[in-house]
């Protein structure tokens, strides 16, 4: 399921645009509500993308086909347990993704990732810990988790020229 093949929510940037902002949505939601909540939040330099996360079988709902960026095993009383394969397949599509918005940015360009949910869950993961392609300026993770905490842990490759907000 390669991210880049599904559609995404895009608002072009009334000014010169010098900023990205890749925001990832919920799990079973879609990126058209985020894009209009976003969109009058963000400076007139910056464009704003939303992907839709592929329809999937969650384990965790018995193989109903929901929106979700990666399988979710199990719940237990504290945590979720992500699927370490589906996680590391949502990177990689994700690093597409975002190797076609570095490639429309002009050179001194920003790059900003972020998401709620499941979908900060898999920008946290990613630009922490999973071997993002491209340089971040910025990293958002909103009512979200850290997934495969354990794998993560001292893993961290953000540089310390990139802002995160949890």
């Amino acid at each position: 399921m390669a991210l880049a093949a599904y559609s995404s929510v895009i608002k072009r940037p009334s000014k010169i645009h010098t900023a990205t902002l890749v925001f990832l949505h919920g799990l079973g939601d879609n990126g058209h509500g985020w894009s209009e909540i976003l969109w009058p939040l963000l400076p007139p330099y910056c464009r704003l993308v939303c992907p839709h996360a592929p329809v999937r079988p969650l384990t965790v709902y018995g193989g109903e086909q929901i929106p979700a960026w990666f399988d979710v095993l199990a719940r237990s009383p504290s945590s979720a347990v992500q699927d370490p394969s589906s996680v590391a397949e949502a990177v990689s599509s994700l690093n597409r993704l975002l190797a076609a918005e570095v490639a429309a940015l002009p050179s001194t360009g920003r790059l900003l990732l972020g998401g709620f949910s499941q979908g900060g869950a898999l920008a946290l993961y990613a630009g922490l810990a999973g071997g993002l392609s491209c340089r971040l300026a910025g990293l958002v993770g909103l009512s979200c988790y850290l997934p495969l905490m354990e794998q993560a842990y001292g893993k961290t490759e953000c540089r310390r020229d990139c802002l995160i907000f949890c």
